[in-house]
């Protein structure tokens, strides 16, 4: 019985000492521990630190509205020249026209308007209802004007401008002179907006008088100014999305991390903030890009 007794006492001893040694080593080295676990979570709040800046910054970063195009449209009021106790046997071309509206832009360093096959046909469209319905007005009698004009010409226009002339002109120079010393016509002419231009001239009978008329249309196209890319606006918007699922998955995995301190946690939390980050700094570049297009787009617009 002493000695069952006293291994007893032995064993006590033994694990008693045991604890009180771990126990003794735990304490002894906790801070150590601690301070080894402790650089992972501090680079964690690091990152997460960062992360905050960075959103901001995606918050600021918005994608601009595309400027509305207001479609401007001018027409001077109609030019009659008919001198009754002259009769000029001149001819009125389309290429001598135009080439006498851009000698005239050239006077005042202003870029020369381009010969447009659909601008040459609505200026005709125009010319031949003029003559068929016997009016000389922007407007037909049914109502119809430049915008429907274009609208048949499937134009697409920023601003768009027509000039319309009738009499008896002895030359393509003595036109746009005549037009020139009409300050409505004159603005027209020597707009710095416009690109393009179609003419249409001819001779016809017009209230019982053979006379000329001529047309100029003159534009600038919408194709003319480069519209942001829909494709890259997807794409952010996709990205934006996708921020927002991760976002929300940081935010359990970083309660979960800073609870357990387990160092599986805190490795994915990290993962998954670098990738966030990487996302978010992708994101934030192609917003930037996509800004850059639209005030391009808008200011072409507006020249």
């Amino acid at each position: 019985m002493l000695e069952k007794f006293f291994k007893f006492i032995f064993w006590f001893l033994v694990i008693f000492w045991s604890v009180y040694y771990i126990d003794f080593v735990i304490q002894k080295y906790k801070p150590e521990i601690e301070k080894t676990l402790e650089p992972i979570l501090t680079q964690t709040k690091e990152i997460k630190s960062e992360l905050e800046k960075l959103k901001e910054t995606a918050e600021k970063g918005t994608l601009p509205p595309v400027s509305k195009v207001k479609k401007e449209i001018i027409t001077p009021k109609p030019l009659v020249k008919v001198e009754k106790e002259k009769v000029f046997e001149g001819v009125l071309t389309k290429e001598g026209i135009i080439a006498q509206t851009n000698a005239q832009r050239e006077k005042f360093n202003l870029s020369p308007l381009k010969e447009n096959e659909i601008l040459n046909f609505t200026a005709n469209l125009k010319l031949e209802d003029m003559f068929e319905k016997q009016y000389f007005s922007h407007y037909s009698p049914t109502g119809e004007g430049l915008e429907d004009l274009m609208k048949k010409g499937n134009y697409e226009y920023i601003i768009v401008g027509e000039n319309l002339a009738m009499g008896n002109f002895e030359s393509d120079e003595a036109l746009v002179k005549s037009w020139m010393e009409s300050p409505e016509h004159r603005e027209n002419i020597l707009n710095p907006r416009y690109q393009e231009i179609g003419v249409a001239v001819k001779q016809g009978i017009f209230e019982g008088k053979r006379v000329w008329m001529a047309v100029q249309h003159f534009g600038k196209p919408l194709s003319a100014c480069q519209k942001p890319s829909e494709k890259l606006k997807s794409e952010i918007e996709k990205n934006i999305e996708k921020l927002k699922e991760l976002e929300e998955k940081l935010k359990i995995l970083k309660e979960e991390a800073t609870k357990t301190k387990e160092p599986q946690k805190i490795q994915e939390y990290n993962l998954l903030v670098s990738e966030y980050n990487s996302l978010l700094e992708e994101t934030l570049s192609m917003i930037e890009k996509y800004n850059l297009e639209v005030r391009n787009f808008n200011e072409c617009v507006e020249k």
